[in-house]
């Protein structure tokens, strides 16, 4: 484990790329999040693992995510707020998922040998705890915020070239219209434009427009850029 006097950045908030969320390579046109699901599911066996030490030191809330060089683990402890980071360097040419278990490997090490030389538990998750950086970030940085966005509709909004999270209903009405006439006045064929990308464009304000009128919501929680840990929940959810 290494010392570093700053914050580090997500690889995938830095990288202008659309990347994996998995493993941090560029991804092809078309995929969404992952390589594949097989990529997705081998970080997700070894965050289980990382699940594996938070419990004993009592985590709230966790944060894990990666740079080209780096993992970085931040942990907010129940009835704290103090955050413990703890920041390690990746082996050249593996995946941070394989990079996980080596990091595992020496937080479990520490807690059983302090286990087994205080005999208790507690000193022993203190023990891990310490060996973290101490508010390298705030706790707000680790707690899950909200995002709301329009569900089934978001292919209609990417043809307007509009993002639309956390806006009221009269902002995104607004926003839709303005974007609308954007797009249309730079794609109409008089102008000479494409015909159909314009008729996408007319589609999906149509399809937009029958959505106010009874719209839906999903809503969504965690950390951006940022895998998050429940500990109520003992679960992992994704980056938003």
């Amino acid at each position: 484990m290494e010392a570093e006097n700053k914050t580090i950045s997500p690889y995938n908030q830095t990288n202008k790329k659309k990347i994996c969320l998995s493993c941090g390579l560029a991804l092809n046109k078309g995929k969404r999040k992952y390589c594949s699901r097989d990529c997705r599911q081998t970080l997700v066996f070894w965050l289980g693992w990382i699940s594996d030490i938070l419990r004993p030191v009592r985590a709230m809330y966790a944060t894990f995510h990666f740079t080209e060089a780096k993992l970085i683990l931040d942990v907010l402890p129940c009835a704290s707020k103090e955050v413990s980071t703890y920041i390690y360097t990746r082996t050249p040419g593996r995946k941070p998922a394989q990079d996980i278990k080596d990091m595992v490997l020496e937080l479990n090490e520490a807690w059983w040998d302090e286990r087994k030389r205080t005999k208790c538990r507690w000193h022993a998750s203190e023990h891990v705890l310490d060996k973290g950086q101490k508010n390298l970030v705030g706790p707000e940085a680790v707690k899950p915020v909200e995002k709301k966005g329009p569900y089934l509709v978001k292919k209609h909004l990417t043809h307007l070239k509009l993002k639309a999270d956390n806006l009221t209903l009269s902002e995104l009405e607004h926003k839709i219209k303005s974007a609308y006439r954007k797009q249309a006045m730079e794609h109409h064929p008089d102008r000479g434009g494409d015909a159909e990308m314009f008729k996408r464009i007319s589609e999906a304000y149509y399809e937009l427009n029958q959505w106010l009128e009874n719209p839906s919501y999903r809503t969504r929680r965690g950390v951006p850029g940022k895998w998050c840990y429940y500990g109520s929940k003992r679960k992992w959810v994704t980056p938003l």
